[in-house]
């Protein structure tokens, strides 16, 4: 699961990279935020604080338009 985030940090880091003036440039910035609580949450070994974050994380991601 490590290795599947830290792809996915990867590739989002290349979306920060790339947005410039981007109106959602919050939203995207929210989201590396939550991605990286999500990644977190993984060594507290916590199914409800892992399950909040990912809920979190993806609701986000949906908002973004």
């Amino acid at each position: 699961m490590y290795l599947k985030l830290h792809g996915a940090e990867q590739n989002y880091n290349k979306i920060l990279n790339d947005i410039g003036g981007n109106k959602n440039q919050y939203n995207i910035n929210k989201i590396y935020i939550l991605l990286k609580e999500f990644q977190s949450s993984i060594d507290l070994k916590d199914k409800d604080v892992l399950y909040l974050r990912y809920k979190n994380l993806i609701q986000e991601i949906i908002n973004v338009e």
